[in-house]
């Protein structure tokens, strides 16, 4: 079951809205093994089973102020999330459709309190501009060794990771034409030293729409709260956090070169080149730590770089929208773990398109998103020592279509994910001993599904 609600006041200054999501989610799994339980005296049985219900509920409550107060526009936002998972386990009886030997319990919980707000034209000229903020965040979690485990002591342990974050960047007009940009951001946590990041951009504006922007980027990230902590498992998930993560330090460069054009046919068109070079010491990285059964690990990984280009091209003409995207990323890894080095480099290619279509006579859409993700690699533990594990590419495609009546007050959307039915990539996944690769694969999704969502839209 999933419930959304939202509430918004436009007013001539200051606006506001109110959003709520909720989610509640049964996951059910049956044995396999039907006991048949034979009854000598009738000779007859009373087969059983033994199943387990899995529960997740989640709800978010999110309030947005924005408007301007003497002069200086201000966006503020404060939510909270709270999301408990729960097992029952049962012993089921099928003949007489009956549950016995129930047990229940919770085995996470999380609570998530956010709030951001930032602050523009703090200083306004003609020739520089000031914005400010801030952000904070307060993580709790607990958790059961059947599910997610805080720490290893304890069955049941509660832990609480706090982030407050400040920031600011300047815009500096050194002409019409060009300007540079900025920035700083300092970060506090309970957990970690002080951390900074430093940014600078710059622009310049050409003829015919033409523009080039360069951003290079230093600074340090640290570990959230579900790379520390989790320790998530049910029947599709083994994810472990891992206490020992150390910040990530890196470098990042992009130059970016866009051109519009605009045609007079009703045709015009978007174009953006990037080009990219990331450098990152210690980044944190998901792991496969165990085959069999399959478990994963965040892990710190000594070394990363990648060097990429990338393609986006919009179209437009009349009622339609193409988006065509490329890129093609050069990636090394290097995992030190004290003496046992494992490198791997993989060139990463990608493919992403959507196409939109409204037909505004009978105010509907229809809209088709597909992406394809070329052959991939990554780290994997066995035995102690870290193999290079290949993961075969695929593709994945979603299409959705809306109608819109009584004056769009009712917002009818219709749609089919994973229209491919992907549930599997295929790898060469290592299952023991050093070099010994045989198939494996990884599991996707649960595989092509549809759904139906009703938006009513009230206007006061």
């Amino acid at each position: 079951n999933f419930i959304k609600l939202l509430l918004s006041h436009k007013g001539k200054k200051h606006t506001a809205f109110y959003k709520f999501d909720y989610l509640n989610e049964d996951i059910f799994r049956y044995d396999s093994i039907v006991r048949t339980n034979f009854i000598p005296e009738t000779l007859t049985s009373n087969p059983s089973s033994l199943d387990e219900r899995f529960n997740n509920k989640r709800f978010v409550h999110h309030l947005n102020l924005s408007g301007s107060l003497s002069n200086v526009p201000y966006n503020l936002s404060v939510s909270y999330q709270k999301q408990e998972k729960s097992r029952e386990s049962y012993t089921y009886f099928i003949r007489e459709d009956l549950k016995e030997n129930i047990e229940k319990g919770t085995f996470l919980s999380k609570e998530v309190w956010f709030s951001r707000g930032t602050f523009s034209n703090l200083i306004n000229t003609q020739k520089i501009k000031l914005q400010a903020g801030f952000e904070i965040t307060n993580e709790k979690g607990f958790g059961s060794p059947f599910g997610v485990t805080i720490a290893n002591e304890d069955s049941g342990v509660r832990n609480t990771l706090t982030n407050i974050d400040v920031f600011s960047s300047s815009e500096i007009d050194f002409t019409e034409n060009f300007s540079v940009k900025p920035g700083l951001r300092a970060s506090f946590t309970n957990l970690f030293g002080n951390q900074f990041y430093y940014s600078l951009s710059a622009r310049q504006l050409f003829k015919n729409n033409w523009e080039a922007r360069a951003v290079l980027g230093y600074g340090t990230r640290t570990p959230n709260f579900d790379e520390l902590y989790t320790y998530f498992v049910d029947i599709n998930h083994d994810v472990q956090g891992n206490e020992n993560l150390v910040p990530e330090e890196g470098f990042s460069s992009f130059i970016h070169i866009k051109k519009q054009t605009d045609f007079n046919n009703n045709f015009s068109m978007k174009n953006k080149l990037t080009l990219s070079y990331i450098d990152v010491s210690d980044r944190i990285e998901l792991i496969t730590v165990n085959q069999m059964p399959l478990q994963f690990q965040y892990n710190n990984i000594d070394k990363f770089s990648s060097t990429g280009i990338a393609l986006e091209n919009d179209f437009y003409y009349h009622n339609v929208k193409l988006n065509l995207g490329a890129s093609y990323f050069g990636i090394k890894n290097i995992v030190d773990y004290n003496t046992r080095q494992t490198s791997n480099s993989q060139n990463n290619f990608q493919l992403n398109s959507n196409i939109s279509y409204s037909i505004p006579n009978w105010d509907a859409s229809f809209t088709a998103y597909y992406k394809y993700i070329g052959e991939t690699n990554r780290f994997i533990q066995v035995d102690g020592f870290f193999e290079n594990q290949n993961i075969s590419p695929y593709s994945w495609m979603d299409v959705t279509t809306n109608k819109s009546f009584f004056k769009r007050k009712l917002v009818a959307t219709f749609g089919i994910r994973n229209l491919f039915d992907t549930t599997e990539i295929n790898t060469n996944a290592v299952t023991g001993g050093a070099h010994s690769g045989t198939s494996s694969a990884i599991i996707l999704g649960y595989g092509r599904s549809y759904f139906l969502k009703l938006q009513y839209n009230i206007n006061i």
